[in-house]
Parts: C-alpha cells; structure tokens; sequence
C-alpha cells in the first residue's frame, strides 16, 4: 500500500504562482497517488483545483498571462478604502458599487472561459479537496469540499478582504484570518506526513504588521461585529507560532521560497512571476523527497 500524505497550499494572490510552480512539478512526477488530501486557502484553492484536473500548467499560465493585467487595481485602494468609511459612517452604498482593488469575478470567469477549469476530473479525483474558508455567521473557520459547486467554493476561497467585498456571500478566504492553522490539520490526520506550501517567507516582522492592522481597520469597516483589527493585528505573532510547531512535528515538512524571490502579493512583471514559477518547482522536489 502506497504511503499517502497530506498537502496545505496557502495563499497570497499574485504570489501564488510560487505554489503554482510546486504543483506543477507535483504533477509532472506522477504524485497523485501519493496524496491523500489537500486543503487550499485563497491562491490555493486555485492551485490544488487545477492540480486535482492535471492541468497545472493551463492553470499556473493564468498568473502570467492573465492576472498581469484587469485584476489587481492599485489606484482603487483609495477610492475603496474611503467607500468602505462611508458605507459604515456615513450612507450604504451598495454592494455591486464598491470599487475592489482586486477583481476576483475576473479570475473565476477565466478559469471558466479561458483557461477552463476541468470540474468532471476534479470529481474524478481520488483525492480529498478542501477549500479553507471563513463563516461570516458563525465567525468560524470552515473547510468546504471543492468538488460541491467548485466554482462557488474557489469564489469564496480567494474573497480576500479588505480587497474585495463580496455580495450575498457567506464565506471568505479564510487564510487572512487564520494563517495555515496547523493544529486542525493535524489532528484531521495525525499519523500522515504533512506538506504546508506557504508562497511567502514565513519570516514576518514589524512592515508586515504594520501593514496587517491597517488591512484590519478597512476590513472592519466592512464587517462591523468581527473584531477583524485585533485578528488581522495578531496575524505575525500566530504565523510565527505556527511555523514553530511544523518544525518541531518531525513528520512535517514546511516550504516557502528563496531569499531571491522576486514576486510579492501584488506582483503583475511577467519575467519575476516566470522566475518564482520555476523557483516553485525546483523546491517541489523537497516534496518529492519526504513524501
């Protein structure tokens, strides 16, 4: 019987090419068979969809042809920020009206129209999907299966807030509240290996902080009674407790990319996102490795 282990792919928008990369190696050496599960958290949850298909290279080509333009609007910022301050001070505006830095219906409509996502081979697949999500009404973390409505499930997995404010819609990436949550996965299966792809340094300090509970004060503008400025604040210091417990789980094993990498959440340069590509799937053989 073949040994199978357990995969975390994480976010990070435009970063997510990184993990691209690693799936895309996955898949050219046959590993299915050695997986028994997977969960996906925003960028993730489009990673592990196209590797369930075997379409990873259609689907890592989306961060390089596609993302590079009409779905990260930095001018919006702004303009959104103030429309979320108003809509909670001052007068509703509606949903379908807000400006998002972020067009994610643009990226949905891709993998339906353009780089067609394959939903009868995920079905297929022998292995367990799950998207990491965030329960707006029960303000719990939640992992939904991807082979039940795929697109609904990829849509709310990569809702990142404050970029995108979803409409009519129950869950968002989970990964902005809860980084990588490796307890819960452990104790879902605590004897298999475990893989955590993360697709930035797990190395975060006082800018990355800074930059959280500003993203948290606009987030709360949208969700008044989630204390979204405390947990996004908190976000360094529980990240950082949880890469300590994958080192010291001796039958885990955590990837991230090099120093050199030239690719960030916002990254839209073709030839840096190309170099984290590869950079994806020349650490993909570490998997290959423990797995």
């Amino acid at each position: 019987m073949v040994e199978k282990s357990v995969l975390y792919l994480g976010g990070g928008s435009m970063a997510g090419v990184f993990g691209a990369g690693i799936v895309t190696k996955l898949q050219e050496e046959n590993a299915h068979e050695k997986i028994k599960t997977i969960f996906g958290a925003s960028a993730g949850a489009f990673n592990m969809a196209y590797f369930l298909s075997k379409q990873t290279r259609l689907g890592s080509r989306i961060y390089y042809e596609d993302l590079t333009e009409n779905f990260i609007d930095a001018k919006k910022i702004l303009s959104g920020t103030a429309q979320r301050f108003y809509n909670r001070f001052i007068f509703r505006i509606p949903i379908e009206k807000m400006y998002n830095p972020i067009n994610i219906d643009y990226l949905i409509q891709i993998a339906k129209t353009q780089k067609v996502l394959d939903i009868d081979a995920i079905k297929d697949s022998k292995i367990q999907a799950f998207v990491k999500v965030f329960n707006l009404d029960t303000k719990k973390i939640e992992y939904l299966d991807l082979k039940r409505n795929t697109f609904q499930r990829l849509h709310e997995a990569v809702s990142v807030i404050p970029y995108y404010f979803p409409n009519n819609q129950n869950f968002i990436d989970g990964e902005v509240i809860s980084p990588i949550d490796f307890d819960t996965i452990r104790n879902f299966y605590p004897h298999e290996k475990i893989v955590v792809c993360l697709n930035h340094s797990p190395e975060e300090g006082l800018s990355r902080k800074t930059r959280n509970t500003l993203e948290g004060l606009v987030a709360t503008m949208m969700y008044k009674e989630i204390p979204l400025v405390r947990i996004f604040y908190n976000k360094t210091n529980k990240i950082n407790q949880e890469i300590e417990k994958i080192k010291q789980d001796k039958n885990s094993l955590l990837i991230f990319p090099p120093e050199n990498n030239p690719s960030g959440n916002s990254t839209t340069d073709k030839e840096k996102l190309l170099t984290t590509y590869e950079m994806g799937q020349i650490e993909a053989e570490k998997i290959l490795d423990f797995i």
